[in-house]
């Protein structure tokens, strides 16, 4: 059986119950389609992010090809580590799964969204410095 989708269930919640977001930025996500919102993320978890992704890079570092968790690019080396991708790090992760699940950035997306939200699968994109593999622009879905 087929769910119907009731509108009113994706609306944000009255004003007063915002979670991360108010009305304007509701409302301007609505006519534009996105959000900028600067320092949103607060230094401490950006902090704790950076920590653990250097961990993972460093991780990698015992690697000479990709593993299902570990995409390498192919210029990889312990001492010059070319990490392109690390696959679900939400579930490699204590802090990156509560960052997933239980931040300003789910409360975020309730509020956008409402409260009838799930979480699918995470990964972790990297850029090395100095070049890198490009990655050609793509919708995930299709891959």
């Amino acid at each position: 059986m087929t769910e119907t989708l009731d509108p009113a269930r994706i609306t944000a919640p009255d004003p007063m119950e915002f979670r991360a977001l108010d009305a304007a930025q509701k409302r301007r996500f609505e006519a534009d389609g996105f959000l900028f919102l600067p320092d949103f993320v607060d230094a401490a978890w950006l902090q704790r992010l950076v920590e653990t992704t250097a961990r993972f890079v460093e991780a990698s570092r015992q690697l000479e090809t990709s593993t299902p968790l570990f995409d390498l690019e192919p210029d990889h080396t312990p001492q010059a580590p070319r990490l392109r991708r690390l696959v679900s790090p939400a579930d490699l992760d204590p802090g990156f799964w509560e960052f997933a699940s239980n931040s300003k950035i789910t409360d975020a997306v309730e509020d956008l969204l409402g409260p009838d939200i799930k979480f699918h699968h995470s990964k972790l994109n990297f850029k090395a410095p100095h070049g890198g593999e490009e990655v050609k622009w793509h919708q995930d879905i299709q891959f």
